[in-house]
């Protein structure tokens, strides 16, 4: 089955942010030199699905961290998304996609297809598991020591590349405003 890319319209429809050309196109633009693109060699299927995967996971990692409120009830994606304005103060049109939100879809279905052969060691950021809360941390005076102890380790994959590359489009630390 074909995506459906949102283009900015708030499609009730809407399965993916990129369409697959155009994270063939940025993907290979980042591959080192010499290097195998791997969701370049997927098939079409594989890529599709990791593309409706990675929006996916982004609408549901990110929803009650964006910035600004959905374009309109009855869409299926969280953007394309009104009253956004990034950190550094340029707002985002209300009528389209952000290459952020595009790039970030890149990345993750990215990892996907990568996922059934180990990550991709070539990205400069690695994903890690997030180490959980900070239980009790210690620091030693008379001979320096510290130590660090948390209280679990999620259980949830965290994706580091992404939620820096969306840090722009998303409330400071975490929190949600509620206005």
């Amino acid at each position: 089955m074909a995506l459906t890319v949102e283009t900015g319209t708030g499609s009730a429809t809407a399965d993916s942010y990129i369409s697959e050309a155009d994270a063939i196109t940025y993907l290979d633009n980042l591959a080192a030199s010499g290097s195998s693109n791997v969701f370049t060699a997927a098939t079409t299927a594989a890529s599709e699905i990791a593309l409706r995967n990675a929006t996916r996971t982004i609408d549901s990692m990110f929803a009650l961290r964006f910035k600004g409120a959905r374009l309109l009830g009855t869409q299926a994606l969280q953007w394309p998304r009104v009253a956004v304005v990034t950190n550094d103060n340029y707002a985002i049109d209300s009528a389209s996609v952000p290459a952020l939100i595009k790039n970030a879809t890149c990345e993750l279905a990215l990892r996907f297809i990568a996922d059934s052969s180990g990550h991709d060691t070539s990205r400069l950021t690695p994903d890690q598991d997030s180490p959980g809360a900070i239980l009790s941390e210690r620091l030693k005076a008379d001979v320096v020591e510290t130590e660090t102890q948390y209280a679990g380790a999620s259980q949830q994959k965290y994706f580091k590349l992404v939620a820096d590359m969306l840090g722009p489009l998303l409330h400071p630390g975490g929190k949600v405003m509620l206005t």
